[in-house]
């Protein structure tokens, strides 16, 4: 697993090494609207979505005009969020009935793009896709969930897929905004009572060099 994890960073920073028109860098950030699958064996509970920050920095070689090999390394906080009943003691005058309480998951998300551009005019949409490696590095939980986030799995395969459009600002500087779709092929935590995996999407905006 670490050597996979050291042969990302490699792709990663290995094209910051090369000089030339074909290599672009950059920064985004945004946010993710993440939410947890639990499949339990007698039944799954409906959860609701844990918005939080995704940040980061790319690298992007062209390879061809309108294909790109591009590479990240962001921070990412997905989780879920619980509502709870509030006993009607508790109530404040205004009648609020539910409590939310965040259960936040972070992450060292390192992805490796295929990107495919369409130039429209002085903008270009691009399509990307690839896989991605998630390193858990921290959590934030209450209601129980501190234990379990504590026996979550330090690493996760997944997917990510997405369209972005980018404006340029200069001869040598756009502006990015993207929609993206974070899929895992492995579970963040698994027992034969209890199997959990991460989801989520969001929206970043960045600067393209």
């Amino acid at each position: 697993m670490y050597k996979a994890v050291l042969l990302l960073v490699i792709i990663c920073i290995l094209p910051l090494s090369s000089i030339g028109e074909t290599l672009h860098y950059g920064v985004k950030t945004g946010v993710t609207f993440a939410n947890q699958d639990f499949d339990y064996t007698f039944g799954s509970p409906d959860f609701y979505t844990h918005t939080g920050w995704n940040i980061g920095f790319f690298a992007e070689w062209r390879l061809l005009p309108a294909v790109s090999l591009a590479t990240a390394l962001h921070y990412v906080q997905k989780g879920v969020t619980i509502k709870v009943s509030t006993p009607s003691y508790m109530r404040a005058p205004t009648g609020r009935l539910l409590s939310s309480f965040s259960n936040r998951v972070d992450y060292l998300s390192l992805p490796l793009f295929a990107k495919f551009s369409i130039p429209l005019g002085k903008a270009r949409t691009y399509l990307f896709i690839g896989p991605r490696l998630d390193i858990k590095v921290g959590q934030k939980a209450t209601l129980g969930f501190d234990e379990l986030y504590d026996e979550f799995e330090s690493s996760v395969w997944g997917g990510t897929i997405g369209i972005g459009q980018a404006f340029p600002l200069s001869s040598c500087v756009a502006a990015l905004v993207e929609v993206y779709y974070h899929h895992d092929f492995t579970e963040a935590y698994k027992t034969d009572l209890l199997v959990v995996k991460n989801r989520a999407w969001g929206i970043l905006v960045g600067v393209e060099l």
